[in-house]
């Protein structure tokens, strides 16, 4: 065994998570050869209750353990010649705190990242692990996503905006390596674009500067040397996009394998509250902006705005216009901070732990 899964819930029914365990148990011996255990991190309240569900899939023999954050330190789970569930439970809710306190606890050589609303098809682990065991270069695995149902799926308006950037500022040659059919596939500019096109399709491989928050895969060793998730972000936006480019500041490659691929069965709940939540869009705009200022402080605002126009589009109607007045506001913010160190050092007060650099 050589992997931990970490799969971080919050706000979802108890059926939504076992769908996503139980696609990994089907996984059978690539699953059971490859993973020493699940971490459950559990961030409702109450607890979610897996009691049923365990009892239907006891062919597995999986050993189920209970552990509560609020009165149990954190430490190494004991080994163990089974695979196990360990189900985390009492950490307030935050993503990366979620992630960070799984990663804390694996021993295993590799750590898997998955939503708890995917179905991970076989080949997922196995081909991810033989990437990771193939290049001492190599920190990272993105892998692919298959956006389930159609609502979810990435907007049409926002592959145009995207596509007419690409037409507009062509890329030198030296680019095609982060290019699958000619598109870019998860590329962050030094001007702060960003591309992300993880449902692509093709053969190989193909380099990443980011990778898609479902599913990924990571080398623990070169997670810890990156000092893992920056907990201020929050909700569930760029905290691994600022993960990754840590890494690659560290010299290690992030790729993408195209033929490694989960379902990913979106739905309302969870982070996906867009269309219905001005919260949840002050929380993007919150996690956007500090993601800004910790790689980009440099360049001109403009490029923020720009930026971010997408994500104002898109929830334009459901906000009542509410998103462009908050993206203008950020906007100015972020120009005060580049020009002013008073206003720089007010911002990072705000911080709840040093910014991960």
């Amino acid at each position: 065994m050589k992997a931990s899964c970490i799969i971080p819930t919050y706000g979802r029914d108890v059926s939504v998570v076992t769908r996503t365990l139980e696609s990994l148990l089907n996984l059978n011996d690539e699953f059971f050869n490859l993973c020493a255990n699940i971490f459950i991190v559990d961030q409702n309240s109450p607890a979610l209750v897996f009691d049923s569900w365990l009892d239907s899939v006891k062919e597995h023999e999986i050993e189920y353990i209970v552990y509560d954050a609020e009165v149990e330190p954190n430490s190494k789970i004991y080994k163990s010649d089974k695979a196990r569930i360990i189900h985390i439970k009492g950490l307030t809710p935050s993503l990366p705190i979620a992630k960070n306190y799984a990663a804390a606890m694996s021993d295993q050589e590799f750590l898997f990242i998955f939503d708890d609303d995917v179905v991970v098809n076989p080949g997922c682990l196995k081909s991810h692990i033989e990437a990771l065991e193939s290049d001492k270069n190599l920190g990272a695995i993105a892998g692919r996503e298959i956006v389930e149902p159609q609502q979810f799926q990435r907007s049409g308006f926002r592959e145009t905006v995207v596509s007419l950037i690409e037409k507009f500022l062509p890329a030198p040659e030296s680019e095609n390596r982060y290019k699958l059919n000619g598109k870019y596939v998860g590329r962050v500019k030094p001007n702060s674009l960003i591309f992300c096109r993880y449902e692509s399709s093709g053969e190989g491989a193909v380099e990443v500067d980011t990778v898609r928050g479902c599913y990924w895969s990571i080398k623990r060793d070169v997670f810890n040397e990156a000092g893992g998730f920056d907990e201020n972000f929050q909700g569930a936006l760029r905290d691994e996009t600022d993960l990754c480019l840590r890494v690659k500041k560290q010299g290690y490659k992030i790729k993408f394998l195209s033929d490694a691929f989960v379902y990913h069965k979106r739905q309302l709940g969870g982070c996906n509250n867009v269309s219905t939540s001005y919260n949840s869009v002050l929380t993007k705009y919150d996690n956007e902006f500090y993601f800004q200022y910790k790689h980009f402080l440099s360049i001109s605002p403009l490029y923020y705005f720009f930026r971010l126009l997408p994500l104002v589009l898109e929830t334009l109607k459901s906000t009542r216009g509410l998103s462009l007045i908050a993206h203008i506001q950020f906007t100015w913010k972020f120009f005060e901070i580049k020009t002013s160190s008073s206003r720089k050092k007010q911002y990072e007060s705000t911080f709840k732990k040093k910014a991960l650099l």
